[in-house]
């Protein structure tokens, strides 16, 4: 089930554990699977993203922590 409605700043914070807007910043600007940019950016007000983008890139950061634990061999 895909979740519809939006989520603000605090709301995205608050879901990742970080205390800074800087840091959604920083991952907007990263290169290596960035995180998407707002889809209501608001003057003075909160940006907002649509719940389902925000729940996709959590995904894709899951898949590839996955990827990364099954690609770790470990050696005797």
């Amino acid at each position: 089930m895909v979740s519809k409605g939006y989520w603000g700043t605090r709301s995205v914070l608050k879901r990742f554990d970080v205390k800074s807007s800087k840091t959604l910043w920083r991952w907007m600007n990263r290169e290596d699977n960035p995180f998407p940019k707002p889809d209501i950016v608001q003057n003075g007000a909160e940006n907002l993203w649509k719940i389902e983008t925000v729940l996709a890139f959590e995904q894709r950061l899951l898949s590839a922590s996955k990827q990364n634990d099954d690609d770790f061999v470990m050696e005797a």
